[in-house]
């Protein structure tokens, strides 16, 4: 009894080394996202769908639990062409281990290494929205198959982490956006004055009425009168919003007289809204202007400089609701 156990303790102890000593493909790098947001990605059906880029998926998450995914969004979970994986262990937020079986439409290199290999996702949090993600695969040999397996994980892995850095970069972007268009929001709803203010020695009397265009643009419309006693006439209209071509935060300025500006918005300071201007005018040259808008509790101040470093007034007005 004794020769036996000595026996298969010395098997198990050769066996880990040769295990230990196996090959190693290392794939790691920082997301623009939270841990807590990077395993939602890997443990529900949707984010797998995402994170993996898989047609369909479905996971039960639990040891020895499974993650089934379908490249192919006409079949069949569960088909000969499903994708299993076998949940191993993990620990929540930060660590999924998992081993695969082939589809019966894989490279047979693919189905031997995974009959021996297993994979390690890890999530180490570096900030509140900031994670490095490693996936480690394990148990590569040093023959031909192990080989061609290990440049096809190495380079499927990378591309999976090179799609999930640009998904979420581009995820923050956007939230930076619609938080800058956000600063505007507390004038939605209200109608305001500037009385009496100076432009080129002229009193201006200027009115504006801010409004919800749709879902996600905001409305601001403006009228004028350069005379005491003259009604205010249509000065026309301003929309912001997030750009749907580039992602960024914008606004588009339809003034009277054909004019046309546009630009990119961006945060100036805790709370105000800085616009990068291009005006469009008729029969003249674009001209390039930065005009910063500061809501306040009572109203906002609107201010353009003819540059964001060229701090010279060019005209101010002082809304009041």
């Amino acid at each position: 009894m004794r020769r036996w156990l000595l026996h298969a303790t010395i098997c198990f102890v050769l066996a880990g080394a040769a295990l230990a000593q196996g090959r190693t493909q290392v794939t790691s790098g920082v997301v623009e996202a939270s841990a807590e947001a990077l395993w939602q990605g890997l443990t529900t059906d949707r984010g797998l769908i995402e994170t993996w880029s898989v047609a369909q998926a479905k996971i039960d998450l639990r040891i020895g639990g499974t993650i089934l995914t379908h490249y192919d969004p006409n079949g069949t979970l569960g088909d000969a062409n499903t994708i299993r994986h076998e949940i191993l262990s993990f620990e929540p937020g930060r660590m999924l281990a998992l081993r695969s079986s082939a589809p019966a439409n894989a490279p047979e290199f693919v189905k031997q290494f995974c009959s021996k290999g297993w994979h390690v996702i890890r999530l180490e949090p570096l900030g509140a929205a900031r994670t490095r993600y490693t996936e480690t695969g394990c148990g590569y040999g040093d023959d031909e198959d192990s080989r061609q397996a290990f440049e096809f994980f190495e380079r499927g892995n990378r591309w999976t982490l090179e799609r999930l850095q640009e998904r979420h970069a581009k995820s923050r972007d956007a939230q930076r956006a619609r938080e800058i268009v956000a600063r505007l929001a507390p004038l939605v709803g209200g109608d305001f004055n500037a009385a009496g203010e100076a432009v080129a020695e002229v009193r201006v009397r200027a009115r504006t009425r801010w409004s919800t265009l749709c879902e996600g643009f905001t409305l601001a419309e403006s009228w004028l009168a350069t005379a005491e006693n003259e009604p205010q006439r249509e000065h026309g209209f301003t929309v912001y919003g997030v750009d749907p071509f580039s992602g960024d935060a914008a606004f588009w300025k339809f003034g009277d007289g054909g004019s046309v500006a546009r630009g990119a918005l961006i945060a100036d300071g805790p709370a105000a809204v800085g616009h990068l201007w291009t005006l469009f005018a008729p029969n003249s040259e674009p001209r390039e202007l930065y005009v910063q808008l500061e809501p306040s509790r009572s109203g906002y101040v609107y201010r353009a400089q003819p540059a964001r470093d060229d701090f010279t007034t060019l005209l101010e007005f002082r809304y009041t609701r």
